[in-house]
């Protein structure tokens, strides 16, 4: 017997589902913190595109988990919007329903232990609250076993219809082809064996972009666009190396609200994966820091230590305590430090770089020095990394750890 036939006693659903409403910022931090603890590294690190979206998709999912409980515990007829959308985003690159698949148990047992906790606190007799719980846990087992059929339904829907299409189906060799597959390449017309320089590229203009980059640099030029977004991949490829310096891009402006990130250069096929990725790590850190150009060679050391992301903020949150905040006096300290660690630990240059007076400088290293409880040159190395990492990361720190069984 189902939830939606089985004989409920007089529970108030829709005020019990408004309890679990009120909890939503923390089932979301749950949601993420064990999605990145979770899901497979493939996910975590090397598909930065989709990671944010699928966390984001398995947060607002909750709200259709809630509607459906705040409706006397009532199934879903079809597959809910947020839920269609990602998985036809899925669809589109080719991802498969692997992280789709693990973000539903995720979200199941982020919900289920913040509804636990609720149905403790509540002034019921015992076999209320046992016949609560039971009640809740069919819901929550059916409600997400019924949400998976229609996932895999419109996944195969979906990719029936993109690879259809034959732009499609050049963005799938694409996917393929960072996925590790073995395909056949020849309708892509670019050449896997040369040097190959990867670009990520989003806003307004982002294929022009790729475009201007390719003329300026005398490359072929492979350009694909993600499904539903203004992001572009693309590929500079040449028999020969571009030059080390790639001086073109110390002065490359893209147009107002258009960005790009880059990798390194690399030869043949896997260094067409390895500067892809490259690419990816440097786009993260170019959203967080909002700057126009982004070249992986700036951001490697916050790439590597950044890596474990639930390891980087907790080092991040150790070595900035005290420094931390988002008041007028922290910021200033954060950024006194880092431009002093940029100007070679020269106070003068720092004050110049600053606009302040010398004495300034030094007064904000001595504050910083009391507040972390160690001089800063005797932790230049730890302070550098963990203020790099906290802008690659972005300000959003880790959620404080949930306590109840998985």
């Amino acid at each position: 017997m189902t939830t939606e036939s089985r004989p409920r006693p007089a529970f108030d659903f829709a005020a019990l589902g408004e309890k679990l409403e009120a909890r939503l910022d923390d089932i979301g931090d749950v949601i993420r913190e064990r999605a990145l603890a979770e899901w497979p590294a493939e996910w975590v690190v090397d598909r930065p595109e989709l990671r944010e979206p699928m966390i984001e998709a398995l947060r607002s999912g909750v709200l259709a988990d809630l509607e459906a409980f705040k409706a006397d515990l009532r199934l879903p007829d079809e597959c809910p919007p947020t839920a269609a959308y990602h998985t036809r985003l899925l669809a589109e690159v080719g991802a498969g329903l692997e992280p789709m698949h693990w973000g539903l148990r995720v979200t199941h047992r982020a919900l289920w232990g913040c509804w636990t906790e609720i149905v403790d606190d509540l002034d019921i007799s015992e076999r209320q609250r046992r016949e609560l719980l039971r009640l809740t846990s069919d819901f929550f087992f059916e409600y997400a076993d019924r949400i998976w059929i229609f996932v895999k339904q419109e996944y195969t829907a979906h990719r029936e219809r993109v690879l259809r299409g034959s732009d499609q189906r050049r963005a799938q060799i694409i996917h393929e082809l960072l996925a590790g597959q073995d395909v056949d390449v020849t309708g892509l017309d670019y050449d896997m064996e040369v040097s190959h320089l990867a670009i990520i590229t989003w806003g307004p203009r982002a294929s022009q972009v790729a475009r201007e980059l390719a003329r300026a640099a005398n490359r072929d030029l492979l350009l694909v666009s993600l499904p539903n977004s203004s992001i572009f991949w693309a590929w500079l490829g040449g028999s020969r190396p571009l030059d080390k310096s790639l001086s073109m891009l110390d002065s490359f402006e893209p147009s107002k609200g258009t960005a790009l990130a880059v990798g390194e250069e690399e030869t043949g096929l896997s260094g067409f994966r390895r500067s892809h990725q490259l690419a990816g790590y440097a786009q993260r850190a170019g959203r967080a820091s909002r700057c126009p150009v982004t070249r992986y060679r700036d951001v490697a050391i916050e790439a590597l230590a950044g890596h474990d992301e639930r390891e980087a903020r907790a080092f991040v949150a150790r070595e900035l305590a005290g420094l931390d905040g988002d008041d007028k006096r922290s910021v200033a300290l954060r950024k006194t430090l880092l431009t002093y660690f940029g100007s070679g630990h020269n106070a003068a240059a720092t004050a110049a770089a600053l606009g302040v007076h010398e004495q300034t400088v030094a007064n904000r290293l001595n504050t910083v020095a009391e507040r972390i409880g160690a001089r800063v040159n005797a932790r230049r190395c730890e302070l550098e990394t963990a203020l790099r990492l906290r802008e690659y990361l972005g300000d959003r720190q880790a959620p404080a750890s949930y306590s109840t069984a998985s």
